[in-house]
């Protein structure tokens, strides 16, 4: 992209963020939690990614009012978007697109997401166990997947997903902490508990495989952009302005 036309981007950007009502832009949901330059967000992954983060948020509510047949459906549907949001992200991976990274940063904050609240919703669920069960454990082997796709690349290709695999491992550690947390202070069935200890070991293995992927690759500029304060600034839900619209 020519400088002009990304300087271009980037003023229309702001002037759209700042134009924006005051409630729209302090809104808080799933999604604005999800990694990746949303700019470069190739549509079919972005639009999976909005629908699994809108049917978690009725997942959630569901469940917190004891309709577990209704919880069931959106998290069906979670489960149905997510992994769709997954495969096209994949294969942008496996082609080495320019937008490859911004694509497995965006399914990987929805897998974060999706993880992360549903580890919650084991606390004093009964009927609902088997299905919070599914969603996390398709969140996670979805995640493992798009890992893998990254290891396959070739070392110079993989350099481009540092930020990527940095924001999964800090992910990783929250989400083991989360466990930790839900096993030891919530109110949960053995079934939950099972399912939670086995989860835990999973994320376990995902982490040992990022931080092997990362052992190999130059980790300094990522270091540098956070230590100037930028870190995950790009990133919406790490702290940074949202930019434009998905891109196909």
């Amino acid at each position: 992209m020519h400088l002009k036309r990304t300087i271009g981007l980037m003023a229309l950007s702001a002037g759209l963020v700042a134009a924006a009502p005051a409630g729209a832009q302090s809104g808080h949901h799933h999604g604005d939690r999800a990694h990746g330059h949303k700019s470069n967000v190739p549509s079919r992954v972005a639009n999976r990614v909005k629908r699994a983060e809108r049917a978690l948020d009725r997942a959630s509510g569901y469940a917190d009012d004891g309709n577990d047949t209704s919880a069931a459906s959106a998290l069906n549907a979670v489960d149905k978007n997510l992994a769709a949001a997954t495969r096209a992200a994949k294969k942008r991976v496996a082609a080495a697109a320019d937008n490859g990274p911004d694509a497995a940063g965006a399914a990987s904050g929805a897998q974060h997401d999706v993880i992360t609240e549903v580890s919650g919703l084991f606390d004093g669920a009964d009927a609902l166990v088997d299905d919070l069960n599914d969603t996390l454990n398709g969140a996670i082997d979805g995640r493992d997947s798009l890992v893998a796709a990254i290891a396959a690349l070739s070392a110079d290709d993989q350099q481009d997903y540092v930020d990527v695999l940095e924001a999964i491992d800090s992910d990783v550690s929250d989400e083991i902490d989360g466990i930790d947390e839900a096993l030891s202070d919530d109110t949960l069935t053995d079934d939950a508990k099972a399912d939670l200890t086995a989860a835990k070991d999973k994320l376990t293995a995902t982490q040992t495989a990022v931080q092997g992927l990362l052992s190999g690759l130059d980790t300094s500029s990522a270091s540098d952009t956070a230590d100037d304060g930028s870190g995950h600034g790009d990133c919406p839900g790490h702290g940074g302005p949202q930019e434009g619209g998905p891109q196909t």
